[in-house]
Order: C-alpha cells, then sequence, then structure tokens
C-alpha cells in the first residue's frame, strides 16, 4: 500500500549519521533506528487518500505560497509519549516557528481543497531517530544522554539548515522498513518578504 505525505527532508549531516551510529551499536537490539536519509519532519500525513497527485500538488504550492525559506535548528531529544515509557525517540528544533506555521497552513489548504481531516493536536515538529521494538524496555536515561551530548558537540553546520522546500512523498512499506520516493519538490519563495 502505497501512502503519501507532505514532509521537509533533512540534508545530510554529521549530527545526525554519528546519533544513528551510535544508538545502533549501544542500543541496536532495543531499537529500530532510523537511517539519516529516511529522517523528515512530516508536515501532513495523507495516508492512502485517493486524491491525484496533481490536486495535491497544486495544494500545496498554494499552501507554501509567500513562505521565503528558512533555518531549522536541532536543539532537543524528546521521546513519545515520553521518557518513561518511550515508544519513539526523536530530535527536534525545541521551537515550533516558521514549521508548525507552515504545517498549519498546508493542514488547512488541504483540508479546503480536497477534503482532508484537520489535526486536533498541535504540531510537534520532530525527527524520528529510533523506534523502541515491541516488547523492550530501553535505558531511557542512557539513550536521552547520548543525543544530549552530540548535540554539544556538534558544530553549527550539523546542527542548522536551510529549509528551501517542501515535498510529497510516497511511502511504500515493506518487512524491511519503508521506502520513500519524492513525487515532488515544491520550493519556498526565494523572493517574497511577507511571510517568516
Amino acid at each position: 500500500m502505497t501512502r503519501l505525505f507532505f514532509a521537509l527532508r533533512v540534508p545530510p549531516n554529521g549530527i545526525l549519521e554519528r546519533i544513528y551510529r551510535r544508538l545502533k551499536g549501544e542500543q541496536g537490539k532495543l531499537l529500530k533506528c532510523v537511517e539519516p536519509e529516511k529522517q523528515h519532519f512530516t508536515l501532513k500525513f495523507l495516508g492512502d487518500s485517493g486524491v491525484d497527485t496533481g490536486t495535491l500538488i497544486t495544494a500545496a504550492r498554494s499552501a507554501v505560497e509567500g513562505y521565503r525559506p528558512f533555518p531549522v535548528r536541532l536543539m532537543e531529544a524528546g521521546a513519545f509519549p515520553s521518557w518513561k515509557r518511550p515508544s519513539v525517540i526523536w530530535i527536534g528544533p525545541g521551537e515550533d516557528g516558521p514549521l508548525s506555521d507552515l504545517s498549519r497552513e498546508l493542514d488547512e489548504v488541504l483540508h479546503n481543497s480536497i477534503g482532508s481531516r484537520l489535526e486536533k493536536r498541535g504540531y510537534s515538529p520532530h525527527l524520528t531517530i529510533a523506534r523502541v521494538r515491541r516488547d523492550k524496555t530501553v535505558p531511557s536515561a542512557r539513550i536521552g544522554q547520548v543525543i544530549e551530548d552530540e548535540l554539544a558537540r556538534a558544530g553549527p553546520s550539523d546542527v542548522e539548515f536551510q529549509v528551501d522546500r517542501v515535498e510529497l512523498i510516497s511511502s511504500i512499506l515493506s518487512p524491511d522498513g519503508p521506502h520513500y520516493t519524492t513525487v515532488e519538490k515544491i520550493y519556498l519563495d526565494q523572493s517574497t518578504n511577507d511571510r517568516r
């Protein structure tokens, strides 16, 4: 089954690779680590919507109109639902800012144009870096410390990147994990100053 979503891809960088290697090496039996090239900020998950991709792309272009490229800085680690009983380990910017604005705009435009369901929960920008394997208990404090150590040691080019596009991505699930294909890249406006 093919599922669609809009996301921001993260360019290759050293910190995500180091965190991946350390967690996979230290906690690989307890965690299913997400390869850095598959990490992304999901803006809007559509699933198997049945809507023509051309319609989705047109709606996304409308949603990003007027948004200039903006920086995102990876600043903190977290877990869903919590560090006490994590199922997902993530790294994120620590502030919503333009990511939340863009997600909300995309959500509203898609709702108005194709009738997609509006998100009820607030947007929580994050990159999933690992999932806890079924029926496993993990040393949460140690995992959090590994991520925080790497964040503290990282240089600016490792933790900050420029967002210049939104991507419509197709995901096909398989036994070895999801396979992502970019359907379309929708670039942010390089010339306007009226939005963040």
